[in-house]
């Protein structure tokens, strides 16, 4: 252990954050080295250049894994470190896994395995790895509590019903619940929704928020009033347009060939972005074949470009309307923490199923 640098009456010159660690992990003496030839000035400026130099150090995250990891090799509390487990991104987990994974379609074909009759029941949670599912309500807030389980979130990304009255055109015939709303009712329904995800958001969390065109004014209106008169308000700053390979043939003059995406953050702290300044509002990738009449169901590659953009290995990431289960899917092979949430509970069972196949895994519901 390095000296800690004290004067002739016992005072800590240099080394307090080595004393405070000492004393976490149950040290009852440190080596000390006497400095008795300052003045009190000198001591002042030298206890505030030491923590200035150490505030303007760099790690070579290189030794930092390798250190890491043989701590976790001895069983050591790595929290006593100080590093906050959450959110490093050192392109590996503490299992000594590389994390550092492109994400892919799982080709996994929702319209056959939707059942007729769901297992899940509403209120039930259920644990998928390092994710929280859970088939409940998003504009409530009990609900939404017992998903977080006390966590905060980084990330918000979500795929909220257009609205549009939806369904789909397979034998199961598929549709949206909360899909077919008076204006005013879908303002009301998306604002207690978003609000719900602001109280466990932190400030600085950017969110994307899928919609559809015709509904464009109701859902800037429902982000707007969020957090409004406040410092930690929801501040939109573009839309993100979803281009695809191919249009979807409706009843409209022009046929749709897109879909936008409003991207901002909660205002309070920075937001984090990717340090690739080659990103742009137009992200091109092909519709899903294998779910031609899924309601609006996207590509994995699409989610994960969003939650690579705006969040680091081991982040939190939060959808309130899980539906096929895209951004766990996403989380899971970007190494994020997923909390999601589904209404109907035959999409919660989709959901699960579609990460068991994945992942060859398990899905564990939480007794409480």
């Amino acid at each position: 252990m390095i000296q800690i640098l004290i004067d002739s009456e016992f005072r800590i010159i240099a080394g307090h954050g080595r004393v405070l660690a000492a004393k976490k992990i149950g040290m009852e003496e440190v080596p000390c080295l006497f400095i008795e030839h300052l003045s009190e000035e000198q001591k002042k400026a030298y206890i505030i250049a030491d923590n200035k130099l150490a505030l303007d150090a760099s790690w070579d995250m290189e030794i930092l894994k390798s250190e890491l990891l043989d701590l976790k090799e001895l069983n050591f509390d790595i929290n006593l470190t100080g590093f906050d487990l959450d959110n490093l991104d050192f392109g590996f987990d503490f299992d000594g896994n590389d994390v550092n994974n492109e994400a892919y379609e799982d080709d996994f074909n929702l319209s056959k395995e939707l059942p007729k009759e769901p297992k899940s029941k509403f209120g039930e949670v259920y644990q998928l790895g390092n994710h929280r599912l859970m088939c409940g309500d998003a504009t409530k807030q009990e609900d939404i509590l017992k998903l977080v389980d006390g966590k905060k979130i980084d990330l918000f990304i979500t795929d909220p019903p257009y609205n549009v009255n939806y369904q789909g055109r397979t034998k199961n015939k598929l549709k949206i619940q909360n899909d077919k709303m008076k204006s005013d009712d879908f303002v009301l329904f998306l604002q207690n929704a978003f609000l719900n995800a602001d109280r466990i958001m932190k400030p600085g969390t950017s969110f994307y928020i899928w919609f559809a065109s015709k509904e464009t004014l109701n859902v800037y209106n429902a982000c707007k009033n969020i957090g409004k008169n406040s410092n930690e308000n929801w501040e939109i700053k573009q839309q993100i347009i979803w281009f695809k390979n191919k249009f979807v043939i409706g009843r409209q003059d022009y046929q749709w060939i897109h879909e936008p995406c409003i991207y901002g953050w909660k205002n309070g702290e920075a937001h984090y972005f990717t340090d690739d300044r080659t990103q742009t509002t137009v992200l091109e990738y092909d519709k899903l074949q294998r779910n031609e009449d899924h309601p609006t169901m996207k590509p994995v590659k699409l989610i994960a470009k969003l939650i690579e953009n705006s969040s680091k290995s081991n982040n939190n990431v939060l959808d309130l309307f899980g539906g096929s289960g895209t951004t766990l899917i996403a989380c899971e092979q970007l190494n994020r923490k997923c909390f999601m949430m589904e209404l109907d509970p035959r999409y919660v069972d989709v959901i699960i199923k579609r990460w068991e196949d994945l992942t060859n895994k398990k899905a564990v519901k939480i007794i409480e």
